[in-house]
């Protein structure tokens, strides 16, 4: 009724026609966004209220160590490197314990040694025939049966642990070493390289033991 009380006919024609479109056509039609207009700042989620639902710091924290951890592990696994050897020797147990565990006259009948430094009861230094030293903590000893040491230098971190056992009045070892590399480029030759320094080893305790 009112738009057509305002329409006269003959007269603006042209505008009549976008007029009565404006005001018949809800004008929430006229443009997709024009509802958000209509929207109060009440309507809208607070800051605070998006806050209250995050995980509190406690539980960010924690997850985060375990990501840490899991990720130090992982790359621990990729570069260790695992070498293993067994032998049996033609000599009792106590023979073969006291030869292998008297550091101090190692360069006597190793071959890859130069010398040994004895730190004190728990550690002690091997040096190569080049001079490169190599550093052993004791960290496990049951006289005749097991032997374990940490060891470091400047290439790898590991763990050595040697077992023993009485076969009659022969004697079997079984050596493990259990290296981290501390340069990536070497990871190609580690284990072919243990294996061959514990073949040495064996072969350099049998001619000890002659």
């Amino acid at each position: 009724m009112c738009v057509l009380g305002r329409f006269t006919p003959g007269r603006q024609k042209k505008t009549a026609r976008p007029r009565m479109f404006r005001h018949f056509v809800p004008s929430r039609w006229l443009h997709p966004l024009a509802p958000l207009k209509r929207l109060s700042p009440v309507d809208l989620p607070s800051a605070n209220s998006i806050k209250c639902c995050s995980p509190p710091a406690s539980l960010k924290a924690n997850k985060m160590n375990f990501m840490e951890q899991a990720n130090r592990d992982l790359e621990g696994k990729k570069k260790m490197a695992v070498s293993n050897i067994k032998a049996i020797f033609e000599n009792d147990i106590h023979k073969v314990w006291d030869i292998v565990f008297a550091v101090d006259k190692y360069s006597s009948w190793r071959s890859d040694l130069s010398k040994t430094e004895i730190i004190n009861e728990k550690q002690f230094i091997e040096y190569t025939k080049d001079g490169y030293a190599t550093t052993f903590s004791i960290t496990a000893v049951e006289p005749y049966r097991r032997w374990e040491f940490d060891m470091e230098n400047s290439n790898m971190a590991g763990h050595w642990i040697g077992v023993f056992m009485a076969k009659g009045n022969k004697t079997q070892v079984d050596f493990t070493e259990n290296v981290v590399l501390k340069k990536w480029f070497m990871k190609p030759f580690v284990k072919s390289y243990l294996r061959k320094q514990q073949k040495q080893f064996v072969l350099d305790l049998k001619k000890a033991l002659e």
